[in-house]
């Protein structure tokens, strides 16, 4: 089966496993969290789709850009593992899907905290 086109696939990105680590005062530490990494220069295609904000009752706004992520192979990702573009955007995973079911092209759908 064929996969996407090399001039779809027109960027690169580095994929990181969440391995939950806590921090002194018991919470996730993000840095030792994600230091385990599965695959780098993956070449993929990344598209910033929608943006939301929310703000929580003390006033603090968070920004949220969702992205569509496709690659050419099924590397096992799993939600709340990391999608680190070459641009430096990080895109934390909420599913992957075989996009065409034919095992040839993998579509992740993210989300990017600001």
């Amino acid at each position: 089966m064929f996969g996407p086109s090399p001039n779809v696939l027109i960027q690169t990105c580095t994929l990181y496993s969440l391995v939950p680590t806590q921090d002194a005062d018991g919470g996730l530490d993000a840095e030792a969290s994600y230091s385990t990494v599965i695959a780098s220069n993956v070449p993929c295609s990344a598209q910033n789709y929608a943006t939301s904000t929310e703000e929580d009752v003390d006033g603090r706004v968070s920004v949220y850009n969702r992205w569509l992520v496709f690659l050419n192979a099924d590397y096992g990702l799993k939600a709340d593992d990391k999608i680190v573009l070459n641009t430096g955007e990080e895109i934390y995973v909420g599913n992957a899907t075989d996009a065409a079911g034919r095992g040839a092209s993998w579509q992740v759908d993210g989300t990017q905290r600001k």
